[in-house]
């Protein structure tokens, strides 16, 4: 079987398969959980052992270099993609989707501040 047959069979496989599915979710941010997070904030107090309780081990970690000392913090990443009520039409999928981010700044161990990030799609919106 040649590269390009084994490509198409490939595609009309994945097709078939998520024609059945109505809905998928990545990432395990749950973002009912910010505001508990936000009642227990207190900056230098929470701690890294502190947001894994609450939301488990990160999804990816970093450091970021922070003006005007220009001190280097640690930074946890988590974010959740729930894509939901799939619509195919002529050439077109349709979908609503919700994307969720939370940025830990941690120094130390300890939280300094956070950011985070929701935002919610609907396809059939104009």
């Amino acid at each position: 079987m040649n590269s390009t047959v084994r490509l198409l069979a490939c595609i009309g496989a994945a097709t078939a398969a998520t024609a059945c599915v109505t809905s998928q979710e990545y990432g395990r941010l749950d973002i009912d959980q910010i505001p508990v997070f936000e009642r227990e904030l207190a900056a230098g107090v929470v701690t890294k052992t502190d947001i894994e309780r609450i939301f488990g081990p990160p999804q990816a970690t970093g450091e970021a270099v922070v003006p005007p000392e220009f001190a280097t913090w640690d930074v946890w990443y988590y974010q959740s993609v729930f894509v939901d009520n799939f619509r195919f039409g002529e050439g077109t999928v349709l979908a609503d989707a919700a994307d969720r981010m939370l940025l830990l700044f941690f120094s130390d161990e300890r939280l300094e501040t956070y950011l985070w990030y929701g935002a919610e799609f609907d396809a059939s919106a104009p």
